[in-house]
């Protein structure tokens, strides 16, 4: 009976061995055999095909599965391989399933080559599609939650070597080259989770490293990590950005340590070593292109708390860098801005109860510039060597800020022929959409929603230079063109609050124009009060008047000859209304023709009235000095006229010195001539012509008598300094009187009269000895009317 059990037993193993080792033996062949019904059912519906090298072996004995070289390819066995593994080794203990434990002793590939396809929301894995089955999936994991979530699932180790995996995202390629991948101390169950993960690979070239570590009972733990990507190309990505982006290029480099704590009443993520970095970016949006080199930003505490039923609420505190910054319309050397750093330090963003607070101890800008074309040589509209903020406050409720200073400042603006700012680079206007009646908000919904938000605050302690501001101003369109520079020594500006309305907003700008000319104004302003007041006062004085004198010449005909302006103002506007004065003072006032050929022309002619009004404002030193006050509307202001009382003075005077003049001007009755002119307020000492001959250069014997007298007069007049200018005529050329006069004409006739005034003075220097540098010649001119005589005019 033994021997025959044991017969038995014998058998019963023999059997299984033999019965085990045929499996293992013809695993391969049953797999091809048996594959033809399962590739018709699963993968000839997707066009897959299994190539004739793969092979898979089952050891019954150790459960464990070996697979070699198998590929699957899509469409025909020579077609576009989606699937290759070289070699995979997983072995099961199926002997602990009877205690609830599925436990993998070992798994490890080798080789691995795989397929991923993205389009839209389609999902294509290894060529087979995963919408249905993913969805029936889910399905089925819902019928066998209950059942699963007794086994506990064991992982000694799992490694993957020498992985490619080609990802497709809406025909944009992309790669994940995995050298290792090794998952370690897998324990899953109700009770106790736990992993180890540590990946090395490269993501379209860029190195990828990820670890990580997990220890949970039921499911409260933690769970750390670290993540590190270096130079990855951000333009393999171009894709996925909106159309506005038409092109995408740089590099994006990042790290950051990682710590997740679960617990009963909350999940808090905890980062640190946070290092993000995107390097040389050039990004193109339309017609804006935008570059730098670097853009860092560092953190080493972020902290994320996430409550169940409650906004997520963050702290987190960081420093942010660009280095080499511009962006530029059209094309790159029309660039609208460029700084060379913008450092943001200490910066705390706080989020809580949906309310967003953003702390910036410092905000640094270098060395920037604005709107520059760098095709020419002029400088940028406005650079800057330094802008910064201290202590920035920013949330929904307001902004604060307590001091801003700027160094180096300067604006160089420059007007064509055209008067458009050359070194302006303009953007195209942006069409507002209009809003459909539909969706624009009532006026009763537009009171309520400001009714119940509060009035956003604005408080600013201080704005201020901290050395010389320059501004430089060029004027092309006015011949001669006309400069300017001016030079901001002080200007302070603050503090700014618009929640305590009768803050004082003073302010002081002092400064200095080319040599001599310099300004300095005070006063404050207190513009959120519910009467606004504004105040100014100042001056700026010893302003130069002949520089100015090309914007007036063109419509009035005259230039100034000599001069000085000071201007001071002192107003208050209180709401609308306006309450204060301003005083003008010109010292050495002297007007002179524009310059014209053309003597006696219209524009002469219509140059006297003003050149009349200024002359009865002088005083007795020369000056004009007028005190004008000014009242009114901001929108319809008036100017008083109480500095014309001089007007009066200077009548009065005139009428009692007429007689002097007279009597003291009746020896030289051949050289002078006085009139009373417009209405009595001017007295007209006017020198007589001296005529000539037509084509004659030579004084002439019948000129003695006024010679004379000319002489004596100077004589006796010790100071006077008189200018000559020579007329000609059409007649000084042969032509008749009234003749058109060409060019070459007028070229002619300027020879003939340079010649005559040469010869005046000469005769007055060596035989009257009058100093020459009391006769001044002017450019000579011609009168082409028809009554017009050739002469010499005398001006003092």
């Amino acid at each position: 009976m033994k021997s025959w059990m044991m017969k038995f037993t014998v058998f019963i193993s023999m059997f299984f061995i033999c019965l085990y080792s045929l499996i293992w033996l013809i695993t391969p062949t049953a797999t091809r055999f048996y594959s033809s019904d399962i590739l018709e059912l699963a993968l000839n519906e997707n066009d897959l095909f299994l190539s004739e090298a793969s092979s898979v072996r089952y050891n019954p004995f150790l459960s464990h599965l070996s697979i070699y070289d198998l590929t699957l390819t899509k469409g025909s066995a020579s077609g576009e391989a989606v699937l290759v593994i070289e070699e995979l080794h997983l072995e099961v203990s199926l002997y602990k399933l009877i205690v609830d434990q599925f436990q993998i002793t070992e798994f490890q590939i080798n080789g691995l080559f795989l397929s991923i396809k993205i389009n839209g929301d389609d999902i294509e894995v290894a060529g087979i599609p995963l919408n249905n089955s993913a969805s029936e999936a889910i399905q089925t994991t819902d019928d066998l939650k209950e059942e699963a979530s007794a086994i506990i699932v064991k992982m000694a180790q799992f490694h993957l070597y020498d992985a490619d995996i080609q990802i497709n995202v809406d025909n944009n390629q992309h790669s994940l080259v995995i050298s290792s991948l090794g998952i370690e101390r897998v324990h899953a169950s109700q009770k106790d989770q736990s992993v180890g993960v540590i990946l090395d690979a490269k993501f379209d070239d860029a190195p990828l490293t990820v670890s990580l570590s997990a220890q949970l009972k039921g499911g409260i733990g933690d769970i750390t990590s670290y993540v590190s990507l270096t130079d990855l190309e951000l333009g393999h990505f171009s894709a996925l950005l909106p159309e506005a982006i038409t092109s995408l290029n740089g590099r994006l480099s990042a790290k950051s340590e990682q710590k997740v704590t679960i617990t009963e009443n909350s999940t808090t993520i905890a980062m640190r070593q946070v290092d993000v970095k995107i390097e040389q970016l050039n990004l193109h949006q339309g017609d804006i292109h935008i570059k730098f080199d670097k853009h860092r930003i560092l953190s080493n505490d972020i902290d994320i708390e996430l409550v169940p039923e409650h906004s997520p609420k963050i702290v987190a505190k960081a420093t942010m860098e660009v280095d080499n910054f511009s962006s530029s319309y059209l094309s790159q050397e029309q660039v609208l801005a460029q700084f060379n750093k913008l450092k943001l330090a200490d910066i705390t963003i706080t989020v809580e109860n949906q309310q967003h607070t953003v702390e910036v101890n410092d905000i640094n800008l270098l060395n920037a510039a604005f709107s520059d074309d760098t095709n020419n040589d002029i400088l940028p509209f406005m650079l800057f060597n330094r802008f910064d903020i201290k202590n920035l406050t920013a949330s929904e409720q307001g902004l604060a800020i307590e001091l801003v200073t700027m160094s180096g400042f300067s604006i160089d603006a420059q007007l064509n022929e055209n008067k458009e700012l050359v070194n302006l680079i303009t953007l195209p206007e942006v069409k507002e959409q209009q809003n459909t009646i539909d969706n624009e908000p009532t006026v009763e919904a537009t009171l309520a929603t400001n009714e119940q938000s509060p009035a956003f605050s604005l408080n600013i302690g201080q704005f201020r230079f901290l050395d010389d501001g320059h501004i430089n101003f060029i004027d092309n369109s006015v011949a001669p063109l006309y400069k300017r520079h001016f030079t901001i020594t002080k200007l302070t500006a603050g503090p700014v609050n618009n929640q305590q309305v009768e803050t004082k907003t003073l302010f002081e700008l002092v400064g200095s124009s080319e040599q001599y000319a310099h300004f300095n104004f005070s006063g404050f302003s207190q513009p959120f009060a519910p009467l606004p007041v504004h105040h100014i006062e100042g001056a700026f004085k010893e302003i130069s008047l002949p520089a100015v004198s090309t914007y007036m010449k063109d419509a009035l005909q005259y230039v100034f000859d000599s001069g000085q302006l000071d201007l001071s103002l002192k107003t208050t506007v209180t709401g609308d209304d306006i309450d204060g004065s301003m005083g003008i003072l010109m010292r050495g006032l002297e007007l002179t023709a524009a310059e014209d050929d053309e003597v006696d022309s219209i524009s002469d002619q219509t140059a006297i009235p003003f050149s009349i009004a200024l002359g009865m404002l002088k005083d007795r030193d020369g000056n004009v000095e007028l005190d004008i006050p000014l009242s009114g509307k901001t929108s319809d202001p008036s100017f008083g006229i109480s500095g014309f009382i001089t007007l009066l003075i200077k009548q009065a005077t005139m009428s009692a010195a007429q007689d002097y003049l007279m009597t003291t001007f009746v020896p030289y009755a051949n050289v002078i001539s006085i009139a009373m002119t417009a209405g009595d307020f001017l007295l007209k000492i006017r020198f007589n012509d001296l005529e000539f001959p037509a084509t004659q250069t030579a004084l002439q014997p019948n000129h003695n008598a006024f010679l004379s007298e000319f002489s004596a007069l100077l004589e006796d007049k010790p100071d006077e300094h008189i200018t000559l200018c020579a007329i000609g005529t059409a007649a000084d050329i042969g032509k008749p009187a009234g003749s058109e006069l060409s060019k070459v004409d007028s070229k002619k006739l300027k020879v003939i009269s340079l010649a005559r005034m040469n010869n005046f003075k000469n005769y007055m220097v060596n035989t009257h000895k009058l100093a020459s540098s009391r006769l001044l010649l002017c450019t000579p001119q011609v009168d082409s009317s028809k009554e017009a005589k050739p002469r010499i005019t005398f001006t003092n």
